[in-house]
């Protein structure tokens, strides 16, 4: 469908041109009168008529120039092409109404102009085309106006749709990477302790309950994402040897705020990763504040050396984060990921709203 008429229903649109063209024939009815005392009915029809005469003429150049010369040559950019046809077009269209009136309008509404050698001839092109153009001119803008915003909302649909479809690969990319990792947990659990594997799988079904049923929405409750990470926490748990090794507060009401699903936990899988799980409790600390119009998330563990040297901030999850933060809260967020004397930080803060 072409860009130009798409907008709109047809019904709309034409009600639309009714209303251009009959604002048009009233304004130059009325302009030709400079004072309205003693404006008489009959004035009124004889104007009124010999416009609706000239007005075949202002249509064909009208929609000529908005939609022909404006589709085929200026928004292809062929502006040679454009002016020449539109200096040509001009002189047929100038010709055409010196018909209308020097055979039709004069003759009959205004008999007392013709006198003796009053010839075809006797009429000023410039002021023929400056009456015609007046109005193709406000038409053909009115059009380019049109494309133009119809373009930018193209393009912000495009964009819209982008956006989409990479937030929705993200997320895909996510869970299979999540799924990787703690089936790798639970398999390590199966030969050393059957019954920490079996408590391992029942967490993982409510984790995976939460993917399945949550994770493809747009938005979750930040209460539940809160939930789906202790879960998380719990099933890491399991294969820690302390059971207080991992420190999780929130501060803070969630009721009534929102996130993106799947938002936190690759900063917390990073954590367990590639954390050095051998220091002093708490060795992994995790925290939520929720302020007044922001969420932030704080994570610091200390790291192996190995890891400091090749991946001290790394994953597929982390890099997906930060491409989602990108499309989801431009400008309206900070990433600060940092590795100081083996302690890995990440602090994150996000501008929100309640619902």
């Amino acid at each position: 469908m072409n860009i130009l008429t798409r907008a709109y229903p047809l019904s709309i649109r034409v009600w639309h041109h009714v209303l251009f063209w009959v604002v048009l024939l009233l304004f130059n009815v009325s302009r030709f009168q400079r004072s309205f005392v003693g404006y008489s009915f009959d004035t009124f029809k004889t104007n009124l008529l010999s416009e609706l005469l000239e007005m075949p003429v202002l249509l064909m150049a009208s929609y000529f120039t908005g939609y022909f010369l404006l589709q085929k040559f200026f928004i292809t950019k062929k502006y040679l092409k454009f002016f020449t046809w539109l200096a040509m077009t001009s002189l047929v269209f100038a010709f055409i109404l010196r018909i209308f009136i020097y055979y039709l309008e004069i003759p009959f509404f205004y008999p007392e102009d013709l006198t003796e050698g009053y010839k075809f001839s006797h009429f000023n092109l410039f002021q023929h085309i400056f009456y015609i153009y007046t109005t193709a001119g406000v038409f053909f803008m009115l059009r380019l106006v049109k494309h133009l915003l119809s373009m930018q909302d193209s393009k912000l649909q495009l964009e819209k749709q982008s956006m989409k479809s990479e937030l929705a690969l993200l997320r895909t990319q996510i869970n299979p990477h999540f799924l990787f990792n703690t089936l790798n947990n639970i398999n390590s659990l199966i030969v050393k302790d059957p019954k920490k594997a079996g408590n391992a799988v029942v967490k993982l079904s409510e984790i995976m309950r939460y993917m399945l049923f949550e994770a493809n929405r747009e938005s979750v409750f930040l209460s539940q994402e809160i939930e789906h990470i202790e879960n998380y926490i719990n099933l890491q748990g399991i294969r820690l040897e302390k059971a207080d090794y991992v420190s999780f507060d929130v501060l803070g009401n969630p009721v009534g705020l929102s996130v993106p699903p799947m938002l936190f936990i690759p900063f917390i899988e990073n954590l367990f990763k590639h954390g050095d799980k051998n220091r002093q409790s708490p060795g992994f600390l995790i925290s939520i504040r929720i302020n007044p119009g922001s969420i932030v998330l704080k994570t610091q563990n200390h790291i192996k050396t190995s890891v400091v040297k090749n991946d001290n901030s790394s994953g597929i999850g982390i890099n997906n984060v930060r491409r989602r933060l990108e499309l989801l809260f431009p400008g309206n967020y900070l990433l600060d990921i940092k590795t100081e004397n083996n302690i890995f930080t990440v602090y994150l803060r996000i501008n929100i709203h309640a619902h």
